[in-house]
């Protein structure tokens, strides 16, 4: 899980609560997602799950504000 791994978790356990998924396409749809490749690229790693989980909701609604607020801690 790289540097990401505790808020991917919390993450993939999110998205099972939240959105009704299985473990196994909440794990998909977060380890394929642009949001996760893009905290990874960005070295974000030090950001919250929930964080992370608001972002791929952005991802997924088009949204124009996408990975664009700050980041800093």
């Amino acid at each position: 899980m790289g540097d990401f791994g505790s808020q991917s978790i919390t993450l993939i356990e999110t998205l099972m609560k939240r959105d009704n998924m299985s473990r196994e396409a909440a794990a998909k749809t977060w380890f394929n997602s642009e949001t996760y490749h893009q905290i990874i690229k960005r070295k974000l790693t030090y950001i919250s799950a929930m964080r992370a989980y608001f972002e791929l909701k952005m991802e997924f609604e088009k949204h124009p504000n996408w990975m664009q607020g700050s980041f800093d801690i």
